[in-house]
């Protein structure tokens, strides 16, 4: 991927500038600390997009929501240590899957669509960001579904 002037360097500001309308997003992965952006792009499509960077940054978990549901779920903590929330679409690293021992709620939860990739899964609660906008039934059903310990932060080992 190359910016919009033909170059490698500054990727990632550019194309998270072009990510979403008036989303957030977040990863966590090894290739960086945490990306949060919240950016003015018209970009349709924002999944394609969020799973290139999680290949480029080999994320170990992201997600993609409204503003407004990122600090309706607001739990404190880091998410080495607790399951940030579930929103309009998540990233979940097979090893991150291990590390918050959700395997089995993610894989069985009904999800609107469920994406096998390479190192993790994106799971999507419905099929426009939109519906999240207010609070909604979807993240409360899928908060139920896991089980509010995952929520809450863990002792680091």
């Amino acid at each position: 991927m190359t910016s919009a002037n033909g170059n490698s360097e500054g990727n990632a500001q550019w194309a998270t500038g072009q990510l979403l309308d008036y989303y957030d997003a977040s990863l966590t992965g090894y290739g960086i600390d945490t990306m949060a952006a919240l950016s003015g792009g018209r970009t349709k499509g924002p999944g394609k997009l969020f799973k290139e960077f999680i290949v480029l940054f080999a994320a170990v978990y992201g997600e993609i929501t409204h503003s407004d549901a990122l600090k309706r779920q607001h739990v404190t903590g880091t998410p080495d240590l607790r399951l940030p929330g579930v929103f309009w679409c998540n990233y979940y690293s097979n090893e991150y899957l291990e590390l918050m021992n959700c395997r089995e709620q993610m894989e069985s939860f009904d999800w609107w669509k469920k994406e096998d990739m390479e190192e993790g899964t994106m799971t999507f609660l419905s099929e426009d960001p939109k519906d999240l906008v207010e609070p909604n039934y979807l993240e409360e059903n899928a908060r139920q579904y896991f089980g509010e310990e995952v929520f809450f932060a863990k002792e680091r080992s």
